[in-house]
């Protein structure tokens, strides 16, 4: 594939040498850039405010929009106080050492990546999902998993992809919208780990559907 964005791409066998041979600080230092092409729809991954110092990279947002006149990002999370909720982090702050790396979904078009952030607006105010277990892209399937309606972060960005071929308008019963058939953006699919088929944070960033991101300065 020919770049010609400006942005230096790691392939998934680069990526997978990183992931064995380099722990997680490796990850963060990519965030020592400018963050001016960061775009809807990109993941931004920090390590959490649950634990202290930046050793690991265990959250993960959706950007949503950039406010230029306050300087602001606007990105949505599955947080692990508050549920999903909207978060606003000026553009200072991303470039600390808690924050990156950033990654883009090169497979999706600009109309995939605007539904994955219409889906995931609409789970705003959903509950954390503590028991992080299993993966569910449906939040209407409580039938066959009892926390479908629940979040943990990674999952909330992994179903926005998942169901990125469909659009949620507001004013829709969620019964009535349509579910799956998107991009899947979880390195190990659907298959099981330790018996459980969950997706975490370094699953996304190590997908072939997702790039790493390095902001060139200014």
């Amino acid at each position: 594939m020919n770049n010609t964005s400006g942005f230096v791409f790691q392939s998934k066998s680069e990526a997978r040498s990183a992931q064995s041979s380099v722990h997680l600080p490796f990850l963060t230092a990519f965030c020592q850039v400018s963050l001016t092409n960061l775009q809807p729809g990109d993941i931004a991954f920090k390590h959490p405010e649950a634990f202290k110092g930046p050793i690991i990279i265990d959250h993960c947002l959706i950007c949503t929009e950039f406010n230029a006149s306050t300087d602001t990002y606007t990105f949505i999370e599955a947080h692990f106080h508050h549920g999903v909720q909207f978060r606003y982090e000026k553009q200072e702050n991303l470039s600390n050492v808690a924050w990156g790396p950033y990654a883009r979904v090169i497979t999706a078009n600009e109309t995939q990546k605007q539904n994955a952030i219409s889906f995931a607006k609409q789970q705003i105010g959903r509950d954390f999902q503590i028991e992080w277990m299993n993966k569910n892209y449906n939040p209407t399937d409580l039938q066959n998993d009892s926390l479908a309606n629940e979040w943990y972060c990674s999952e909330l960005i992994w179903a926005a992809y998942y169901n990125c071929n469909n659009y949620f308008p507001d004013g829709v019963d969620e019964k009535e919208y349509i579910y799956g058939d998107g991009i899947d953006i979880d390195f190990n699919g659907w298959d099981p780990i330790f018996n459980r088929i969950v997706v975490a944070p370094r699953d996304i960033i190590f997908d072939n559907n997702v790039r790493r991101l390095l902001f060139p300065f200014n």
